[in-house]
């Protein structure tokens, strides 16, 4: 196994000339970040029925009024199966508490002069301390099932589950509404989440793609 050095010499190897043979030469001065973004952006532009859909939650949220009065800090807090234990170590991922989040948003909050918050997460919990803060006005999708406590096993697992009880329904619902939460925090001002989640590099993507810029976020863990 290559050391740490090592390993980053390869891989810087890797991308440059992965960069030279994939990346149209007229973009390459854009770098990668830019083609995922605009790749992200592509594959998820919405069909009619989601775009209806979007249209409605964003004024159902309250996000469409906020964005018209002024700046909106955006924060996603995973926690879910991601909170397993054995998750945790096997990505050495963390469960950051709500309030770990807003810690690292007050300064971006004051400068801005928000105190409006979008709030994307799969935590009834969450929520619920949210709806009990005096500093931040926050708001988020409602009539979403969030899950009261850590779940037993893994999102793969329940998914497989259903395939084989003929509900994939349920799963396809709660794609939709995922779908839904991330366009909707990609369209606040700042993001604040964890970069090891899929769902919070997505949002971070895409507002890059709509803004074509990178507008400021926080990563409580990875970089991107």
């Amino acid at each position: 196994r290559p050391s740490p050095a090592v390993f980053e010499a390869l891989a810087s190897t890797a991308l440059k000339t992965l960069h030279d043979t994939v990346l149209p030469p007229r973009f390459r001065s854009r770098g990668w970040f830019w083609l995922a973004s605009q790749l992200i952006s592509w594959a998820m532009r919405p069909n009619p029925a989601l775009a209806a859909d979007f249209d409605a939650a964003l004024r159902q949220t309250g996000l469409e009024a906020a964005l018209l009065r002024g700046p909106v800090i955006g924060i996603h807090v995973r926690h879910g199966d991601a909170c397993l234990t054995r998750e945790r170590r096997r990505m050495a991922r963390k469960c950051y508490s709500l309030e770990a989040h807003l810690d690292r948003v007050r300064d971006y909050a004051k400068q801005l002069g928000s105190r409006t918050i979008y709030l994307a997460t799969d935590s009834q919990q969450v929520v619920e301390q949210a709806k009990r803060s005096a500093e931040f006005d926050f708001i988020w999708m409602r009539n979403v099932t969030r899950q009261r406590r850590t779940p037993r096993q893994i999102l793969d697992k329940t998914v497989a589950e259903r395939v084989r009880d003929g509900r994939t329904h349920e799963s396809a619902r709660e794609a939709w509404l995922a779908t839904l939460d991330v366009m909707l925090l990609a369209r606040t001002h700042v993001l604040v989440g964890q970069m090891t989640s899929n769902f919070f590099r997505t949002a971070v993507s895409l507002r890059a793609a709509a803004c074509d810029c990178v507008l400021p976020f926080v990563s409580l863990d990875a970089p991107f």
